[in-house]
């Protein structure tokens, strides 16, 4: 059945890439019964019933008009031409939630790429992710390989990172890899499908037994923080000084940390405890930009947020409409904490910001924003890198080329997009 799921799933799998040098056209796609069949156990039956919609790129190449055998894969595509498995470099380590992988099971595909840190054997890695904050032009790739993509990776903000404001980036990546809408390559910190099946994984299906947890505890808010931006940490003390009871973690106070390693089981049920987690990020108005601390501190543990950084409209592009409280639908930190503390009082009225978790149970409820047939695919960030590489690939086997994006200037890329929006 496991085989049965991936060969479905990888006729699904390859949406939302932008593909260099291409024009893109909204199509419907169907497989050969034009329904979606999925065994009721597996990962993919959050999503069904479901006649799936993806976003395909018409191609202008020499791989002529599309079809469906463009976007889809077997298990020879996730070979090179020389039968060896593709490979991704990340050019240097990074912090952030470990494990980046792109194969069949985190993919729900015939999509395999070994993802690494190894850059002993350049010449033959088939793509380059480059995390930017720190990048230095010394001792970059030599000899690049005509068919190497090389992206552009940014995890914080405009305000926080250069966004290549030197010449030397113009025309030396091919795709940006970020948590914008607008990435090439969308690599958001999170995202609502990959929370259900983290809970799913976990056993974590119903919302009585975390209610539960939090009756028998007297927390109300937390906050981890150890990057004092002085305007939200204004705000977190307005709140408390209008009488919001916060238990606070992090460098900012004192070194406290909460239990259990970050993104453990032990960590996601102490923060299951409280009622609320302080999602407060280091920007204001930044598109798309809130992080883990809204997807993993947050909604994974089960501590609704509080949001204050990031625009609502932004969030509820990707989050379930009730899953969050966020800053600006109030007139003060006062009428805010008197709100929190009536939900506090109110059971009912609270679980009410924690019902999308049951959507495990009851796919029927999802939102049909969020469904995944209306997404861009939300699966893992390297799953769709590699699903380029794959079908660049596929097209070298045959003989044939696909064009390359190039961009031109990646400062106007990442920081033009942002003007009058992104400020402290």
């Amino acid at each position: 059945m496991k085989k049965k799921i991936a060969r479905l799933a990888s006729r699904l799998f390859v949406a939302g890439l932008l593909v260099a040098g291409v024009l893109f056209l909204q199509r419907p796609y169907r497989n050969r019964n034009e329904k979606l069949i999925v065994d009721p156990d597996s990962e993919l039956a959050v999503h069904s019933p479901a006649v799936i919609n993806i976003r395909s790129p018409l191609l202008t190449s020499t791989l002529g008009p599309p079809n469906i055998s463009d976007f889809t894969f077997d298990e020879a595509d996730m070979l090179d031409e020389h039968g060896k498995p593709y490979t991704i470099v990340i050019w240097k380590n990074i912090n952030g939630k470990p494990g980046y992988m792109a194969n069949p099971q985190e993919c729900l595909g015939n999509v395999r790429c070994d993802v690494t840190y190894d850059k002993s054997n350049m010449d033959k890695v088939h793509a380059v992710v480059f995390p930017f904050d720190g990048l230095s032009s010394s001792g970059l790739p030599q000899n690049r390989q005509p068919w190497q993509l090389f992206a552009w990776w940014s995890l914080e903000s405009p305000l926080h990172s250069s966004g290549g404001g030197s010449s030397t980036w113009n025309n030396f990546f091919n795709l940006t890899f970020h948590y914008r809408t607008d990435a090439d390559v969308y690599a958001p910190y999170g995202s609502i499908n990959l929370i259900l099946r983290e809970l799913k994984k976990a056993g974590e299906t119903e919302l009585e037994d975390l209610l539960q947890r939090k009756r028998g505890s007297d927390k109300i808010a937390a906050w981890a923080v150890s990057n004092c931006y002085q305007p939200r940490m204004s705000y977190a003390k307005s709140l408390m000084d209008a009488g919001l009871q916060v238990d606070t973690f992090g460098g900012c106070f004192g070194g406290k940390q909460l239990a259990g390693n970050r993104y453990s089981l032990e960590f996601y049920k102490a923060l299951g405890e409280y009622k609320f987690y302080f999602s407060f990020e280091n920007s204001i108005g930044c598109k798309d930009y809130f992080t883990e601390k809204f997807w993993f501190n947050g909604l994974r543990s089960g501590a609704v947020p509080i949001v204050w950084g990031p625009r609502k409209k932004d969030i509820l592009k990707v989050a379930p409409t009730k899953s969050f409280i966020h800053s600006q639908d109030f007139d003060s930190p006062a009428k805010m904490v008197e709100y929190l503390n009536y939900l506090v009082k109110n059971e009912t009225a609270y679980a009410e910001y924690l019902q999308w978790r049951t959507w495990n149970k009851y796919p029927e409820r999802i939102e049909t924003r969020l469904r995944m047939e209306n997404r861009e695919n939300d699966l893992r960030s390297f799953c769709k890198l590699c699903s380029l590489v794959q079908m660049h690939g596929r097209a070298r086997k045959k003989g044939l080329s696909m064009p390359h994006k190039v961009i031109p200037s990646l400062h106007e890329a990442w920081q033009g997009a942002e003007k009058g929006l992104c400020h402290h």
